[in-house]
């Protein structure tokens, strides 16, 4: 009898070691080895990695963090450091990017769709597709994702932000819509931010910290209303390709555009950057988001340029 004991609590045993070892090699094969990742010290969960991506490429963790960094900490885990992000909606997980609508009364609120899908046209790969309705001759529809400490940002560390924005469209140029042209009156504006973009219902008129109607619902940024840019906006243009003046539908075309802005990480290190077209277009508005790239670079630790040298960005 004891024999058999032993026996089958041997086997027992000899089970949960092989689903524990089962269990470390799929965890091994869904790392991805592959992604670019900035070479600085991350903390992910209590636990410090020798990259940014944390353990999501298969890094082996370096142990417990030190304390959280805070202001003028002069560890090697908290020196300001370059960091680059490149987002492709393809492969980002719902969790980590929200899309949104504002800018209309209660009586006058646009339609909103959106979901990942092949790219249209003659066009390879995926992307965010948004596809809004404008209403009441003014409609803000964007997307926002969260950049944290698992990337490298610091708390309370100002950084100056380029933001490259791709993106697939068919709206024409020079052409006559309701309310204004479906190209050059949507508006593409971005940003990054240290608080997370939202939408609320504004009551009664206000003039500070922005101005906003009453009986609205508004965005919690400063982006600016349609042509104008908002304190904490970036005017990435507008959407219209193609020929001038040829205002049948144009074949779908991949544009980018980018531009910078200072943005201040809140205590917890946290930023949002988020991207979107405010329209005066009285109509439907269709854009793929193919990918959005952010590279914060740390005030006096490096100048920027506007031509986008590699940075060894991360891929998400």
């Amino acid at each position: 009898m004891p024999k058999i004991h032993i026996a089958i609590l041997s086997q027992y045993r000899w089970a949960k070691f092989a689903i524990a070892a089962a269990a470390m090699l799929i965890s091994h094969v869904n790392a991805n080895a592959n992604m670019m990742c900035a070479q600085v010290l991350t903390c992910y969960k209590g636990i410090k990695y020798p990259t940014a991506c944390g353990p999501t490429n298969g890094d082996r963790s370096l142990g417990a963090c030190e304390a959280i960094c805070h202001p003028n900490d002069t560890s090697e885990l908290c020196k300001p450091k370059l960091i680059g992000l490149d987002i492709n909606f393809n492969h980002l997980n719902r969790e980590f990017y929200h899309v949104d609508q504002s800018d209309f009364g209660q009586a006058t609120r646009g339609g909103l769709e959106y979901q990942i899908e092949k790219l249209p046209g003659a066009l390879s790969g995926a992307g965010l597709r948004i596809r809004s309705t404008n209403r009441s001759d003014d409609q803000w529809a964007f997307v926002a994702t969260k950049i944290g400490p698992e990337h490298g940002v610091l708390p309370n560390q100002t950084y100056t932000a380029l933001l490259t924005v791709s993106f697939a469209s068919k709206a024409p140029k020079g052409c006559a819509g309701a309310g204004g042209a479906p190209g050059e009156s949507v508006y593409l504006k971005g940003g990054v931010v240290n608080k997370r973009p939202t939408v609320f219902y504004n009551a009664t008129p206000r003039l500070k910290p922005f101005p906003l109607p009453g009986n609205y619902f508004a965005f919690n940024i400063d982006k600016g209303n349609q042509s104008e840019i908002g304190l904490e906006a970036i005017d990435l243009g507008n959407i219209a390709v193609g020929p001038v003046g040829d205002c049948i539908p144009q074949p779908w075309q991949l544009v980018q555009r980018f531009g910078t802005i200072r943005v201040t990480s809140d205590l917890q290190g946290i930023v949002w950057a988020y991207v979107g077209t405010d329209s005066a277009f009285e109509s439907t508005t269709e854009i793929y988001y193919d990918r959005l790239m952010i590279s914060l670079h740390p005030i006096n630790a490096i100048e920027v340029k506007p031509d986008r040298q590699e940075l060894g960005v991360q891929k998400r």
